[in-house]
């Protein structure tokens, strides 16, 4: 069977690296090698990293000094051996046939250079399935722009997916960008050709309290917005039908960050009214498009009754979401 390696970049998560480890350990499909990328961690996550190093063989260590997830990943892809690659963060699991599924996809199907399987979100004790699709399809690249730019069944993330290490021959995680995850995307659905996506939920991505997703506001979330943007500029690139797609995944980046701005400080109550002009400025494209999700359209009839209505909706989103 081919090789595949699994890319782990590790930083500072020594309460959850044993678990994400010892399911990788734990895979049905044997022909794997485990790449621990330690990025200058400051816990025991490099002694732990060098434990499992020593208990099997498959596994490779690459200690480097704190250069961010980027650094890390490009790092374990430039060390890999395996003809297909596949990314799971260091905090998360997977299940034990998470590697053979996604290998299945791809053998069943040669066209594809990518599959991805379906994950739980994992909130405490509860656990939401990304989708509620549980078959598998094949989307070609405007396909999968059009489920990415609407958050369809195809996410953005490089975990939960297997890909032909050749797609990464000319894309590689840019460095000193926040939201690389976003960035990238498009440049790698630019690399291929297809797309398979199998809708079981083989992969938990667990949101913990103190996870950067659940904080509260600090400028570096302003990022995500050009980062969809380029995710949009590569979208377009490919097909221009989908400038609706695009804007509804702009103004939903702009809808996220603004999610987090009411106690965003005097010195960005500018840049929050400037944000809520771009959205009311194409709200009646979005609330005619058949494609936007409901959630969109609420948040952004909130935001036309004002900031007080956007905020107390978002908090109750938050509880019963």
């Amino acid at each position: 069977m081919p090789k595949v390696s699994i890319i782990v970049p590790v930083y500072n998560v020594e309460k959850h690296l044993k678990n994400c480890v010892n399911s990788l350990l734990n895979q049905t499909y044997k022909d794997i090698e485990i790449i621990l990328v330690d990025d200058g961690s400051t816990d025991s996550c490099g002694l732990i990293c060098d434990k499992f190093k020593e208990k099997d063989e498959r596994i490779k260590v690459i200690h480097q000094e704190n250069l961010g997830v980027s650094v890390a990943r490009n790092n374990g892809i430039k060390e890999a051996s395996g003809e297909y690659l596949s990314f799971v963060d260091s905090d998360d699991i997977v299940y034990s046939d998470y590697i053979s599924y996604l290998f299945g996809l791809l053998n069943d199907n040669p066209n594809c250079e990518i599959a991805a399987c379906g994950h739980l979100v994992v909130r405490g004790e509860k656990k939401t399935p990304n989708s509620l699709f549980t078959g598998v399809k094949i989307l070609n690249r405007k396909e999968a722009f059009f489920e990415v730019l609407y958050h369809g069944i195809l996410d953005i993330s490089p975990w939960g997916k297997l890909y032909k290490k050749e797609v990464f021959d000319f894309v590689s995680f840019p460095v000193g960008i926040r939201y690389e995850d976003t960035y990238i995307f498009g440049d790698v659905l630019t690399a291929v050709n297809n797309v398979i996506f199998g809708g079981e939920c083989k992969y938990e991505y667990i949101q913990h309290e103190n996870s950067f997703v659940g904080s509260g506001f600090s400028p570096v979330r302003l990022s995500y917005i050009p980062a969809a943007e380029h995710l949009c500029e590569t979208a377009l690139a490919c097909d221009q039908s989908l400038k609706t797609a695009c804007i509804r995944r702009r103004t939903h980046a702009i809808l996220s960050t603004l999610r987090y701005m009411e106690d965003c400080g005097e010195e960005f109550k500018q840049t929050r009214k400037d944000l809520k002009q771009q959205v009311l400025k194409n709200a009646k494209i979005l609330l005619l498009d058949k494609n936007t999700p409901k959630r969109d359209k609420i948040a952004i009839l909130s935001l036309m009754l004002g900031f007080t209505f956007f905020f107390a909706c978002w908090k109750f989103y938050g509880k019963i979401r």
